[in-house]
């Protein structure tokens, strides 16, 4: 990313924030295999614009998913009663 501060995020946040699920092909409901391709799917349109060093995109790409994690973290809690 050419961004000096990019690699002070991601060690900031780091595993715990960043949550990924170990994946086992055996033991994954189609729901969480739906979930986990639709996240791939942002992660991927944020990697194809930095790739492509389109900064308008990235972020695009990028506020997209931060809108779209906020949303699954509510909707998360919510049916968890929080």
């Amino acid at each position: 990313t050419q961004n000096p501060r990019f690699a002070d995020l991601m060690n900031t946040l780091g595993g715990s924030m960043i949550p990924r699920a170990r994946l086992d092909a055996e033991d994954i409901s189609p729901a969480r295999a739906d979930y986990l391709r639709g996240v791939h799917a942002e992660h991927r349109s944020i990697l194809d614009a930095v790739e492509r060093q389109d900064a308008d995109a990235a972020r695009a790409a990028m506020r997209t998913h931060l809108s779209n994690s906020r949303e699954r973290r509510r909707r998360a809690l919510t049916a968890a009663g929080r």
